[in-house]
């Protein structure tokens, strides 16, 4: 007998956060992939690129929860292998953690609507792998019980 196996949830995890930033626009203007998230889709879309103020809105958290955790690692050229690394990977010099916060998780987490990332919300699980370390937990911690508390000031 085969078990039920449900999915939960999808996080994007070591990687660029430019690269979980563009999977986050992907999944708000593609309709199959939005189906699996928000069901059903608001608009009938095939999965293409689409400008932000075409993407589907998402005025309710997805039944899938998504999840982000960015590395701070320089890009890896294609042509690396690991037999010809003589070193570690070195560590992105911009991505302190208020600028992690401030680039990225943010926008990530719906607080910031500059049309340039616009719309990519409902992100439920935020970290860091390799290269966020404590100090960015710590700030993005911070920051995130601060919005939570405006909000739910707001709502009194």
């Amino acid at each position: 007998m085969r078990k039920k196996v449900e999915l939960i949830g999808v996080l994007f995890n070591c990687c660029e956060p430019e690269a979980i930033t563009k999977a986050l626009q992907e999944i708000r203007s593609c309709s199959d992939i939005h189906h699996h998230l928000y069901h059903p889709p608001l608009l009938s879309k095939r999965c293409t690129t689409t400008s932000l103020s075409e993407q589907i809105p998402t005025s309710q958290p997805p039944k899938i929860f998504l999840g982000a955790y960015a590395n701070r690692l320089t890009p890896v050229h294609e042509e690396w292998t690991l037999e010809s690394s003589d070193e570690a990977q070195a560590m992105r010099e911009d991505l302190l953690p208020d600028e992690y916060w401030k680039e990225f998780v943010d926008r990530w987490h719906g607080n910031k609507d500059d049309g340039v990332a616009a719309g990519i919300s409902n992100i439920s699980l935020i970290g860091g792998c390799c290269g966020i370390g404590p100090s960015h937990i710590s700030f993005l911690s911070s920051k995130l019980n601060n919005n939570n508390n405006n909000i739910n000031n707001n709502n009194q």
